[in-house]
């Protein structure tokens, strides 16, 4: 992840992204910034700047619990890529070295949605959701407090994604929007294997995260607030409730 304060960052995608720039610049860059409540901002120097996201709209992880005939068809060309959110980029391990495996997506590539498409997929809108999300950061961090260059650098910017096809490509939309596609060489973008992956609930490497937690997933759609929005939902689909559908997601290949 990365934080606000000689570096600026961002992190992203939930499954999480990131990215982390080194800039420095006076504090009189920053007298407008909000007021913090018996603070006098005018004072300090904003030194690290993180931001943390999570990935835009995607295909439904497995199918809605509707009858085989009245499935969603979900079409190829809901993952068209607008060109305006392209970069070159390439993904590697923590130390630079090849993108490692992912045991997470590869499980959403065991099966095919109604229509052709993987579940779990960052879709056009998405795309577009984060390619704007990049540019109200360009708004703030590049045009109005002139924190960091309009022109995406190596040497100032760290980039941090989890494994995961939806949310490197978020990376990549949102970095289309903060740079408006300048950059200066490649992106990289780097990740963690499965093994050591910190930015979501990780059952590989804490076996006690999955002791503690299934009972309350299994019981976290009897929550009143969420059995509420359920039941609504089912009404909405037209889904009866017996089909046993839940808000309960995993980040992690479950294990027999």
């Amino acid at each position: 992840m990365n934080r606000l304060a000689v570096t600026a960052g961002l992190v992203g995608s939930a499954a999480l992204s990131g990215i982390a720039y080194v800039w420095k610049k006076p504090a009189e860059h920053f007298k407008d910034t909000t007021p913090l409540t018996g603070v006098d901002l005018s004072q300090y120097e904003l030194k690290l700047v993180q931001v943390l996201f999570r990935h835009g709209a995607r295909t439904p992880l497995k199918p809605i619990p509707f009858e085989d005939e009245k499935q969603i068809e979900w079409k190829t060309s809901l993952l068209n890529v607008p060109p305006h959110t392209l970069v070159d980029y390439t993904v590697t391990d923590l130390n630079g070295g090849p993108q490692p495996p992912s045991p997470v997506e590869d499980t959403y590539r065991k099966r095919k949605l109604k229509g052709g498409i993987y579940p779990g997929q960052l879709t056009t809108l998405g795309m577009q959701q984060l390619y704007e999300l990049g540019q109200k950061l360009r708004k703030r961090y590049v045009e109005e407090k002139q924190f960091i260059l309009p022109v995406f650098s190596p040497s100032e910017v760290y980039v941090r994604s989890t494994n995961i096809v939806r949310n490197i490509e978020s990376t990549r939309c949102l970095l289309a929007g903060l740079f408006h596609q300048n950059q200066e060489g490649r992106i990289r973008i780097v990740t963690a294997g499965a093994e050591n992956e910190i930015f979501y609930p990780n059952y590989h490497i804490c076996r006690q995260l999955k002791v503690l937690g299934s009972p309350r997933w299994s019981k976290f759609s009897l929550l009143p607030s969420v059995s509420e929005d359920l039941s609504h939902l089912h009404k909405l689909l037209e889904i009866k409730e017996t089909k046993g559908s839940s808000f309960a997601w995993y980040p992690c290949p479950r294990e027999k």
